[in-house]
């Protein structure tokens, strides 16, 4: 229903504000307020604020956003911080990441 909801808006190109600690909706927005203890913390798409939620607030991202954060930093690549979890395993499938991480 909300993604329903949200592409009608983006089509109609109309402002939609909701206030969530939901962070699995986060991929419908281009933009994103995150609000800490009545003060704007962080603005930007949402790969910026998954990126920095961890990092700039007390925040904790959902466990797949910690997961691509972990193989980043492990393997030192760079993925979408919205990933779908059949585009991980796609990246995780493949032999060269391995050996590149080797």
């Amino acid at each position: 229903l909300l993604s329903t909801c949200m592409q009608r808006a983006k089509k109609e190109e109309k402002v939609v504000i909701i206030a969530t600690n939901d962070q699995r909706i986060l991929p419908f927005f281009d933009n994103l307020i995150v609000i800490e203890e009545s003060n704007i913390v962080l603005q930007g798409t949402p790969h910026e604020i998954l990126y920095d939620l961890e990092k700039k607030t007390k925040l904790v991202p959902n466990q797949l956003v910690r997961f691509i954060l972990e193989l980043e930093e492990t393997f030192k690549v760079e993925l979408p911080h919205i990933a779908t979890v059949e585009e991980i395993s796609r990246f995780t499938s493949n032999r060269e990441f391995y050996q590149e991480g080797n």
